[in-house]
């Protein structure tokens, strides 16, 4: 039973570690960046799971690796949808909109809000970021990639997209 219980119970406390980690890199190392402290977060967690579990595991038999791939996907489904849950309640515009209006008591006007909103300036603050952080660089005005660091999760999600729902995105089938 109590083997059970541990098996059941050990993605979803590697997870929360993952969380922690990661909380606490932002609280004290701000200067890390968002994707990177999830990032260490989720191999932390990695990292934990698959020590505990060599460690836990010590008779290897088809059921345990078994289990160990199971727990594996648990780890990585929970953490997958910790990192979109986090990206987007820090970049959705809606979101964002309704913080800025929680903060002006007076409220805004719709035209106050598409000054703030321009799909320009968006567009602008971006791609700095991304040129701040490496992931884009530019040679003779122009922009290229970096760090690849994004293109490797956006082909990450495309192939789980594949995998799970049989379609590739609209991107890749432009192609």
């Amino acid at each position: 039973m109590t083997d059970n219980l541990i098996q059941l119970l050990s993605p979803i406390i590697f997870f929360i570690s993952n969380v922690l980690i990661q909380l606490i890199i932002c609280r004290y190392q701000s200067r890390m960046g968002l994707l990177k402290t999830e990032l260490t977060g989720f191999l932390s967690g990695l990292l934990f799971f698959i020590t505990f579990s060599y460690i836990y595991f010590t008779d290897i038999t088809a059921d345990t690796f078994y289990i160990f791939i199971v727990d594996l996907i648990i780890y990585t489904a929970l953490s997958y949808c910790y990192f979109h849950f986090i990206n987007l309640s820090v970049t959705a515009r809606r979101i964002r909109i309704v913080r800025d209006l929680y903060k002006n008591e007076e409220g805004m006007t719709k035209s106050e809000i598409l000054k703030v909103y321009n799909a320009s300036v968006m567009v602008d603050n971006r791609v700095q970021r991304m040129i701040n952080s490496g992931q884009i660089i530019i040679k003779d005005n122009m922009l290229y990639i970096g760090k690849p660091i994004l293109l490797l999760i956006a082909k990450i999600i495309v192939l789980l997209k594949f995998i799970i729902l049989g379609s590739k995105s609209l991107d890749e089938t432009n192609k």
